[in-house]
């Protein structure tokens, strides 16, 4: 039967793209965009029944529309955009399409699906994708296979996100990290439902050059029918996370594996924040009122703006704040932050280093991450 299958699959691969017409297809596609190659619903040799699983995973903190069509094998599909489909995707949430051709298209045999979802004033568009294709006439046991869509890591920038976790009595799933650097790396692994909310997370420490696999199980202790799962690399990594999941039908264990996916939030869509410098103090910031406080995960535009004289700024390495021995009315000073998820909850305090005053000595601000 996995004879049967893999020549399945290598035919298809050697038909010509169903879409010919790159003006009808591509002449303005959002980077996000993407396809899965092949998606079936039909019956194989054997009495087998192959059947497409989707899975897509919203990785923003805002709803996200992704747009699906339809293209049938070895048709002319330049009118494809007639086939759209929309799917919401709450915010980090995710879903999962069992059998799309029929589900969403009433359509049975085999083709392709093209996905994609505009960007907008701060959204780029990106999206998590991935599907299994599954011999389901057999109750007891499935035949699963899943091709990664690319062999690229996470970096000390990103957040790793791959698509369908389960624990659940009938499959298994393990997670695989593999650290490429030269040095130890702790990475933290969450488990996301569907609705977005984290259920359990855990941290690991990889050595350097070396892989470590885990089961969901020992992040999560209740069952878990479908999640996601999001990794976040240590800030400074100097190399990248590549990371895997593997789910294995406990029946056979036939195993369908999915490469982890970057999602960097772009500099585009960092949130401004204006601190006003002025004798003796920062606003917000300190030492008297409230601190900088700022969400781990998301990009700040940070402008020190003084409005007496000049003042100055001591640096925070581990925030990316080299500081400014000079900040004077019209001289701002602006730095782009992004606090890591390991870094919620720690403090980080600042003075100015610019003699500006009998009350420069206590003239100090604090960063708080939340």
């Amino acid at each position: 039967m996995r004879r049967t299958l893999f020549l399945l699959l290598v035919s298809f691969a050697a038909i010509p793209p169903a879409v010919t017409s790159e003006e009808a297809r591509t002449a303005d596609a959002p980077a996000s965009a993407t396809y899965v190659p092949v998606v079936a619903s039909t019956p194989g040799v054997g009495g087998s029944q192959f059947v497409s699983f989707l899975s897509i995973v919203n990785p923003h903190p805002f709803p996200l529309t992704v747009t699906a069509y339809f293209l049938p094998g070895g048709v002319d599909n330049r009118g494809f955009r007639a086939t759209a489909r929309p799917i919401v995707l709450p915010a980090n949430g995710s879903t999962r399409i069992s059998d799309p051709m029929a589900t969403l298209w009433g359509a049975t045999g085999l083709g392709t699906l093209y996905l994609e979802s505009p960007p907008g004033p701060g959204n780029d568009g990106a999206f998590v994708v991935d599907s299994r294709l599954l011999n389901v006439a057999n109750p007891n046991a499935t035949y699963g296979l899943s091709v990664p869509a690319t062999i690229s890591g996470m970096r000390a920038s990103d957040r790793g996100w791959a698509a369908d976790i389960e624990s659940d009595a009938r499959y298994r799933t393990n997670v695989g990290l593999f650290n490429d650097s030269l040095t130890a790396a702790a990475v933290r692994v969450e488990i996301l439902a569907e609705s977005g909310a984290v259920m359990a997370a855990k941290e690991y420490v990889l050595p350097p050059l070396s892989l470590v696999q885990d089961a969901v199980t020992n992040i999560v202790a209740t069952s878990v029918s479908h999640a996601s799962l999001r990794v976040t690399p240590p800030a400074g990594l100097n190399g990248q996370i590549i990371g895997y999941v593997a789910l294995a039908d406990n029946a056979t264990s036939d195993a369908a594996v999915s490469l982890i996916q970057p999602y960097t939030p772009q500099a585009s869509v960092a949130t401004p924040m204006t601190i006003e410098v002025s004798r003796y103090r920062f606003s917000p910031g300190g030492p008297e009122g409230l601190p900088i406080r700022l969400e781990a995960g998301l990009l700040y535009e940070l402008r020190f703006h003084s409005v007496d004289a000049t003042h100055g700024l001591s640096g925070i390495p581990a925030l990316g704040i080299s500081g400014s021995a000079s900040i004077s009315p019209g001289n701002d000073y602006v730095v782009l932050v992004l606090p890591s998820l390991e870094q919620r909850g720690a403090r980080f305090s600042f003075t100015c280093v610019h003699f500006c005053g009998a009350g420069h000595g206590g003239m100090y601000g604090s960063i708080e991450i939340v």
